[in-house]
């Protein structure tokens, strides 16, 4: 089993953690801020991505740094199709 399965097989086999009603409203408002095109809106979302690749990289701790890229790259994908 290759290293990015058993990340995923970690994550699917987690217990699910799912955001309430009033948690989701508040991220979304959140990124809905952060994306307002400025002077500055391609660092304010450069550093939204950086705090998700942070709050990954301190849940996942055992993983390298080119799985969690990998990991994480994937997920990217995905959510293009959504």
């Amino acid at each position: 089993m290759d290293s990015m399965s058993k990340l995923q097989e970690r994550c699917d086999n987690t217990e699910l953690v799912i955001m309430n009603r009033f948690e989701k409203w508040f991220i979304k408002r959140v990124f809905e801020r952060e994306v307002i095109q400025g002077y500055d809106h391609d660092k304010r979302i450069s550093n939204l991505y950086g705090m998700v690749r942070e709050a990954c990289r301190n849940e996942f701790i055992e993983d390298n740094k080119p799985t969690l890229d990998a990991f994480l790259r994937e997920q990217f994908e995905r959510a293009q199709t959504l």
